[in-house]
């Protein structure tokens, strides 16, 4: 009897520790925005403007595997946070507006240049091969600026992968959250390149 009651202890303990330890396993992780090291600071008054649409995220995943159906990345908010971010660490004076909400041609009068962030979205891809699962993702965004008569259109990509074995902890929750930090962090490097050059021609 006591051999019983011990057994039906140790049993119990061991559920307890399982759903512990499941409780947290499919939590979002927290992606970590990383801005560019040398950021040039660019005097006179600017604007931003983002696009009041969607930044969606585009999921083709054809596997379970590694946990997929727990992935759940904030795209919409990457965007616009890291760009609005990013855009007030490379200008002394920068005014955010709402796109539906002014007129252009007022603006134009009134600031030195207007960055319009016309679209942006993410497409993940998750698929099993032999026994590594492989996770993909592109970032694509437009950002077109525009001062005066000029106005310069840049079409921005930043790709990364990753994969793991099936058997060896394969989560992609933690797989999926690396991935999209590099492709962020490239991404905001191009901005900041392309934006600089773009703003560059415009008062030069």
């Amino acid at each position: 009897m006591q051999n019983f009651l011990n057994l039906k202890l140790l049993f119990n303990l061991f559920i307890l520790i399982f759903l512990t330890s499941c409780s947290g396993k499919f939590e979002n992780k927290e992606v970590k925005i990383i801005y560019p090291n040398k950021i040039t600071k660019i005097e006179g008054k600017h604007a931003l403007l983002i696009s009041n649409n969607e930044f969606p995220l585009i999921k083709q995943f054809t596997s379970d595997d590694c946990e997929s159906w727990a992935v759940d990345l904030p795209i919409n908010d990457l965007f616009r946070n890291s760009f609005t971010n990013l855009l007030k660490l490379m200008f002394d004076d920068l005014t955010i507006l709402k796109k539906s909400m002014t007129n252009e041609d007022e603006l134009l009068n009134k600031y030195t240049s207007l960055i319009f962030v016309e679209k942006s979205e993410a497409i993940a891809t998750f698929v099993t091969e032999r026994n590594t699962g492989k996770f993909n993702i592109k970032l694509n965004s437009q950002i077109v600026v525009k001062g005066g008569n000029i106005e310069v259109k840049n079409n921005i990509n930043s790709e990364q992968s990753w994969g793991k074995n099936i058997y060896l902890g394969c989560e992609l929750t933690e797989g999926s959250k690396i991935a999209t930090e590099n492709a962020f962090q490239n991404l905001l490097d191009q901005v900041h390149s392309s934006v600089y050059q773009s703003v560059y021609k415009i008062v030069r």
